[in-house]
């Protein structure tokens, strides 16, 4: 008899996990695809990335920057022990002119983009366009402001007055940068573009 009584409760305890199980899959069936997918594109550190950024760490001042995607910025901060401009999460507009930096084919466009993020001014300097020219001109203006080179932007921001500090915001003194670029961010790119 107690051993019936033992079996019985096994029986009753194996029927309610059982149970569990049956009530828990419609739930977890939805984000079970989500997971796998997530699983493909987080960050991985390989030999790669930590040997760029000791690399890094090893042969360059206290005060470098790293630029390198966001998905692996906490990495290379971690890592080199250096400021990097996008870490942990995808921050606009910080975000989306590092992706115009490595997407455009103007290199004034780029070295400015660069310099811009380093003297921590992308808001700045779209906050400094906006207020003289309003919200619907300050990105296109702002693209027009990237695109000068250091000999014709003072020029440049006179024609249209603009504020002078945004050159101030574009040239402050700028701190060496390392800007690291992963195959895998191209081929993301690639999916997504076709």
């Amino acid at each position: 008899e107690n051993l019936l009584g033992i079996y019985h409760y096994s029986f009753r305890i194996f029927l309610s996990v059982l149970l569990l199980v049956v009530l828990l899959i419609p739930i977890f069936i939805p984000f079970s695809g989500a997971i796998l997918e997530t699983s493909k594109i987080i960050p991985v550190v390989d030999d790669a990335v930590y040997d760029t950024a000791i690399a890094i760490k090893e042969n360059s001042d206290e005060d470098s920057v790293i630029s390198v995607w966001w998905d692996r910025g906490h990495i290379f901060n971690a890592l080199a022990d250096r400021e990097v401009q996008l870490q942990a999460s995808p921050k606009m507009p910080h975000t989306y002119w590092l992706a115009t930096f490595l997407t455009t084919d103007n290199e004034d466009v780029a070295a400015n983009i660069i310099r811009m993020l380093n003297c921590k001014g992308s808001i700045k300097v779209f906050n400094l366009i906006k207020s003289s020219k309003g919200n619907l001109l300050a990105v296109p203006l702002m693209k027009q402001v990237l695109a000068q080179d250091k000999s014709t932007m003072s020029n440049f921001l006179e024609e249209n007055g603009l504020y002078t500090g945004i050159y101030d915001n574009i040239y402050c003194e700028q701190p060496d940068t390392y800007v690291v670029i992963m195959d895998d961010l191209f081929e993301v790119v690639d999916s997504n573009t076709g």
